[in-house]
């Protein structure tokens, strides 16, 4: 008798009550992104208590901004400008009249007329005198110690003329512009030098200096919007007295003007108006590191098209049109290198603001570029030998007076021919461009070897 064979056993799927592969799969995966987020979460979160102090990533500030950057910013707030400035409601600030420096920043003062000077100069010259005013920033004004100024080194080289500095610290090319009209035309300079450091480009774009250099005090300043003609208009200083500065920055309602008028508020809008985004350390830090780091003036010289170069432009072609139509004989733009450039052009870089001479040169407008006197002097030494700090010493201030004496004054000027690339060269005359006022005497600039 044959038995049966068992039947197979068989498992239906349903019975089976393991959880499938994939699903599996799936809650391991998530089950690591959900750790990862914790751990990036707390990693972000003792980033921001370890290295944020103070609003601040290191140096950087970090959002939200306010228009006060730091605590010491805080604190100093209602505290009136330096000793030896004040508050300015037609140029933001200014030199005060009458200051005498103490011993330890050097001889000299401020004069009556609010501009450095070692003595007192009368509005109308002196007969046959030949007047020269300058105007800039700290370049022109160029130290405290009058005497070792590049100004007092070139009055010092011919009898005869006279030379007032009317160069303020911490000024744009816009101000300097507006400080001719209002305090160095009443004195009808004969020649108006014009001081361009390349740096200030970035400022002819600011109004509240502290959103473009975030560590310097609260201030704020006029400036030029400028047209698709490329026709300026001015732009007043926002407040008319410090009381309403001081107001109007500590509430953080001088940012709604600031939004219109100001490229770097514009540039970082974000970070003053907030965003949930900025919740998370890293992308406080990473937008941090983008608005710090349009602080270099040589990308916006190369785009002709950026908002600092179309206004630095058209502000240097008005500022030498004005003073020709207010009845200077002559005027002449001073293109000051600041360390920096001088030290990329004794490392090989090509000179960035060829864009500037280019525009120049195109107009008719007489410049004279500074670098190629100073780098040529600084081949031994390097840059150091010629700069106390970032601003030229007495050795620097001394290149600077003979070079724009030659370009003046030099019956045979031919300085030009000695640089070593188109975009260095010079756009003085051949002979000075004021040789014809009779002060071309072979005079030895004080200093000079």
């Amino acid at each position: 008798m044959m038995m049966n064979e068992p039947s197979p056993i068989t498992i239906d799927a349903a019975d089976n009550t393991s959880p499938p592969p994939g699903p599996r799969r799936n809650v391991r995966i998530l089950f690591r992104c959900m750790m990862l987020l914790v751990m990036f979460v707390g990693l972000d979160v003792a980033v921001g208590l370890i290295l944020c102090r103070d609003g601040r990533f290191l140096r950087w500030p970090i959002p939200r901004y306010s228009l006060l950057f730091t605590s010491e910013a805080r604190d100093r707030l209602y505290q009136p400008p330096g000793d030896m400035f004040r508050f300015d409601a037609d140029l933001g600030w200014s030199l005060k009249p009458n200051y005498i420096y103490p011993k330890d920043r050097g001889a000299g003062m401020v004069n009556r007329g609010g501009f450095h000077a070692s003595r007192e100069y009368d509005i109308i010259a002196p007969q046959h005198a030949l007047r020269i005013g300058a105007f800039g920033d700290s370049y022109t004004y160029s130290g405290g110690d009058y005497f070792k100024t590049w100004t007092h080194q070139l009055e010092q080289s011919r009898p005869g003329i006279e030379v007032l500095n009317f160069g303020v610290g911490g000024y744009g090319t816009d101000q300097a512009y507006l400080r001719y009209r209002r305090d160095g035309l009443p004195y009808k300079p004969d020649i108006v030098l014009i001081g361009l450091m390349l740096e200030n480009a970035l400022r002819n774009v600011s109004v509240y200096r502290p959103a473009y250099y975030h560590d310097s005090s609260t201030a704020v300043k006029p400036r030029f919007l400028i047209d698709d003609t490329n026709v300026l208009t001015l732009v007043p200083c926002p407040v008319a007295t410090l009381e309403e500065l001081w107001s109007s920055v500590a509430s953080d309602s001088l940012l709604e003007t600031l939004y219109e008028t100001d490229f770097w508020v514009r540039r970082a809008s974000l970070a003053y108006r907030g965003s949930p985004v900025f919740i998370s350390s890293f992308a406080s830090i990473l937008y941090s590191g983008y608005e710090n780091s349009g602080r270099w003036q040589a990308p916006y010289y190369e785009d002709t098209s950026s908002e600092p170069f179309r206004v630095t432009s058209a502000i240097l072609r008005d500022f030498y049109r004005e003073a020709l139509d207010d009845g200077a004989d002559h005027a002449l733009i001073l293109l000051f290198p600041d360390r920096k450039t001088i030290e990329g052009r004794l490392a090989g870089d090509a000179p960035y603001w060829h864009s500037m001479t280019d525009y120049l040169e195109t107009r008719g407008i007489p410049y004279l570029d500074l670098t190629p006197h100073l780098v040529s002097a600084s081949q031994a030494g390097g840059a150091e030998s010629l700069f106390r700090g970032n601003h030229y010493n007495f050795e620097g201030n001394s290149i600077v007076a003979r070079a724009v004496a030659d370009a003046l004054f030099a019956a045979d000027n031919d300085s030009a021919s000695d640089n070593d690339s188109a975009a260095d060269n010079d756009s003085a005359a051949d002979n000075g461009i004021a040789a014809d006022k009779g002060f071309a005497a072979d005079n030895e600039l004080e200093g000079s070897s």
